[in-house]
C-alpha cells in the first residue's frame, strides 16, 4: 500500500467516524490534528497539494466526498460518499433581500391599507384597473 492510499484510508475513517458520532461533516479546519494522529507526515504525502484538492481527486473512489457551504467559503468538510448533507441556511440567507419588487409590494400594501381606512360607501365606489396595480408593483 502506498502513502497516498494510506492517506485516503485515513480520510475515509475520519469521515465515517465523525458522521457516525455527529451526523455532520468534519470540517477541513478540524481535520489537521486528526490526520496528524494517524499519519504524522501527511503533508509530505500531499507534496504541496492542498488537502481539498486531494479530497476532490480521490474521494469518490475512496468512499468520502467534499461538501461546501454555498455562501461561507470557510465551511468545507468531508462526509461518507453514500450520505447526503446540506449546511443549514444562515440568518443572512433566510432574510429577504431588498429589491425593487419588494419595495413595490410594500407600496401596494400601504396603498391598500390606506383604502381600507375609507368609509364603506366610498370603498364601494373604488374601481382600480389591474394595469394600475401592476404599475404600482413595478
Amino acid at each position: 500500500m502506498d502513502n497516498t492510499e494510506n492517506l485516503a484510508i485515513a480520510l475515509k475513517a475520519i469521515a465515517d467516524e465523525h458522521w457516525k458520532n455527529q451526523s455532520c461533516p468534519i470540517l477541513l479546519s478540524g481535520l489537521h490534528p486528526l490526520l496528524i494522529a494517524r499519519i504524522a507526515d501527511y503533508k509530505n504525502i500531499l507534496n504541496g497539494k492542498p488537502i481539498k484538492q486531494f479530497i476532490q481527486e480521490t474521494g469518490n473512489v475512496r468512499g468520502y466526498k467534499l461538501v461546501e457551504h454555498p455562501t461561507q467559503k470557510a465551511k468545507i468538510g468531508i462526509i461518507p460518499v453514500d450520505t447526503q448533507y446540506a449546511f443549514p441556511a444562515t440568518e443572512e440567507q433566510l432574510q429577504p433581500t431588498s429589491t425593487d419588487n419588494t419595495k413595490g409590494s410594500a407600496a401596494l400594501i400601504s396603498f391598500f391599507k390606506a383604502l381600507g381606512n375609507l368609509p364603506d360607501e366610498e370603498i364601494q365606489k373604488v374601481n382600480i384597473p389591474v394595469s394600475v396595480i401592476v404599475k404600482l408593483l413595478k
